[in-house]
């Protein structure tokens, strides 16, 4: 995953319109996803859904690329436990902590404002464990294809 990651991110980098997300520790990456930023969230979710129609899936029915504020779970935001202090604790921990019983803190949408504005710029691509180098240079071209088309790159 790490080796086509990296690929991916060597190719790619050079795209008119497409920035890579900074990676803080390369040696501790495992290479699972590769995040592209986009000026806006237009062209954002224009690129996940051209990539997706262009092929880049995995399997009848994978999906592989996902434009970022739709994605789900992982997003501070979609997550019931912090947006509705919801506990998996029998005794309500941590909401029932006394630093956090009474605490105004929400984490709705809108909560973490430059966070929300890079997610909308933002298109996460699941790396398969098993692509090969032919798949990460047939993925270069995909995303090639929708930045021409998207991007006027």
């Amino acid at each position: 995953m790490r080796a086509a990651k990296y690929c991916l991110r060597r190719e790619l980098a050079a795209v008119p319109g497409l920035t890579l997300r900074r990676i803080e520790d390369e040696s501790g990456d495992n290479g699972t996803f590769l995040l592209t930023r986009y000026p806006d969230a237009e062209k954002a979710a224009a690129m996940a859904r051209r990539l997706i129609e262009l092929g880049l899936t995995c399997g009848p029915q994978g999906r592989l690329v996902h434009y970022l504020p739709d994605w789900g779970f992982h997003l501070y935001s979609n997550i019931p436990q912090l947006t509705h202090k919801h506990s998996n604790s029998p005794d309500g921990f941590p909401w029932t902590h006394p630093q956090n019983r009474d605490a105004p803190w929400r984490y709705d949408k809108g909560t973490l404002p430059h966070s929300d504005a890079l997610f909308a710029r933002s298109v996460i691509q699941a790396i398969p464990s098993d692509t090969t180098a032919q798949d990460a240079q047939d993925m270069v071209a995909i995303y090639r294809q929708a930045a021409a088309q998207v991007l006027g790159a």
